[in-house]
């Protein structure tokens, strides 16, 4: 199924011009193997430890024949879970005819909880994830902290791995690295004291949070991860903060950029950004082109959570570019993979 272009938020090779805050790129080459020297606050890198990241699987529509056109795996952004996901999920299948798997990264949801947090381990979870469900190419979707954990896997150093990324999308977050801002220590330490309050009630969590996150919409967001484990325990975050917290510098680095020659993925990419967000400027064009010369671009009237804020439109967006990508793809099975476009 093909949506008609008409329909589709400007697709282009360089970005509309919106009120974007600056940013400054930092794009220079680096002195090390990102691969190896990836950076870990407080000391050196230890070795790279996989976990088994936990999926819901949202499956295509029944058909006649199974799709030969590969699944499309979402990856979720800092505090963000896969159920955030849901509902866009299953709007993505019927759009695209394909299976759609969105996935808890470590550290949230119902995925595994480990001290080791940055983007070369987080890619690598995402890499077992496809070689434990038999995945051979995927369309990797991440939003934020997702996009950089998709960008790292797009640019991973074994060609293997790489190769598993028939196709890219990734909102609101360039290549780059980057401070992250700081609403998200304060977002930790107010999940923090309620964790230590121990509210009975969801409006107690909601009324602690207030006066750190006066803004209802990311308040019921963090409250997606505040739960109680029965009718008479408290609410807590089931996030494990201090592993977050810890990982914050990590998290504001972007592995790739520390190689003195940049990867490159010739692969289709897409980058959606809102307009009203800062994390992605006209500035990064330039850098998102030196990894990512098959970009193209989709501007659209939001902010950084550009999916929630624009549902339709950034429905439209991407399953314009996956149809219009797979087209070119063979329609009848042809063995077990499909022909890659790298």
């Amino acid at each position: 199924m093909s949506l008609a272009r008409s329909a589709l938020p400007r697709l282009s090779s360089a970005w509309t011009p919106g009120r974007l805050g600056s940013v400054t790129a930092d794009l220079g080459p680096r002195p090390h193997e990102w691969t190896s020297r990836a950076r870990v606050h407080g000391g050196s890198r230890p070795p790279l430890s996989r976990v088994s990241l936990v999926s819901t699987v949202h499956k295509a529509p029944t058909s006649d024949l199974p799709s030969v056109h590969p699944p499309i795996v979402v990856l979720h952004g800092l505090f963000g879970s896969k159920q955030n996901w849901r509902s866009l999920s299953r709007a993505l299948t019927g759009q695209t005819f394909v299976d759609v798997h969105a996935l808890d990264l470590r550290n949230h949801g119902e995925s595994p909880q480990d001290s080791q947090m940055d983007y070369t381990v987080m890619a690598e979870d995402v890499a077992g994830y496809l070689e434990e469900q038999g995945i051979g190419r995927a369309f990797i979707l991440g939003h934020s902290m997702g996009a950089k954990v998709a960008m790292t896997l797009a640019l991973h150093p074994d060609a293997e791995v790489a190769r598993r990324v028939q196709g890219l999308v990734a909102v609101d977050m360039a290549p780059r690295r980057a401070p992250l801002s700081l609403d998200f220590q304060t977002y930790l330490r107010a999940m923090q004291r309620i964790n230590e309050a121990r509210p009975h009630k969801s409006s107690q969590a909601d009324a602690l949070l207030s006066p750190d996150v006066p803004d209802v919409g990311v308040r019921q967001f963090l409250l997606t991860n505040c739960k109680r484990s029965a009718p008479t325990e408290p609410y807590t975050f089931r996030l494990p903060l201090a592993y977050l917290e810890k990982a914050l510098p990590n998290l504001s680095d972007f592995p790739p950029s520390h190689s003195p020659h940049p990867p490159v993925y010739h692969g289709p990419s897409l980058f959606v950004r809102g307009s009203r967000s800062s994390y992605l400027g006209d500035e990064d064009t330039l850098g998102i082109q030196t990894y990512f010369p098959k970009a193209v671009f989709s501007t659209l009237d939001a902010g950084h959570w550009v999916h929630a804020e624009k549902p339709t439109e950034f429905l439209e967006a991407v399953s314009t570019f996956y149809n219009d990508v797979t087209s070119a793809l063979p329609s009848t099975l042809d063995g077990v993979a499909v022909r890659t476009l790298v």
